[in-house]
């Protein structure tokens, strides 16, 4: 059976199950929190998570793995400083 390309890039992600477990597990080592984090029904638990925005005026930050080398990338929306 071939391997799963994602796992292989990500070794740690598969072992935590999700990238949302291993963000949380990061932030837990470093002493951190970062609320709810969570992965969606319709995307790979391996390659998306989102971690909430704090504020009204801040969109959820969310987070993804590429699946054709290893990179991660990070988006997230705020209105700005009032």
């Amino acid at each position: 059976m071939p391997s799963d390309p994602v796992e292989d890039l990500y070794p740690e992600v598969a072992a935590a199950g999700s990238l949302a477990a291993t963000l949380d597990a990061i932030a837990v080592q470093h002493g951190l929190s970062l609320g709810t984090v969570r992965a969606l029904d319709w995307s790979s638990p391996l390659t998306w998570a989102s971690v909430p925005g704090e504020s009204s005026v801040r969109d959820d930050l969310t987070v993804s793995a590429s699946t054709g080398e290893r990179r991660f990338r990070l988006e997230g929306w705020g209105q700005g400083i009032p």
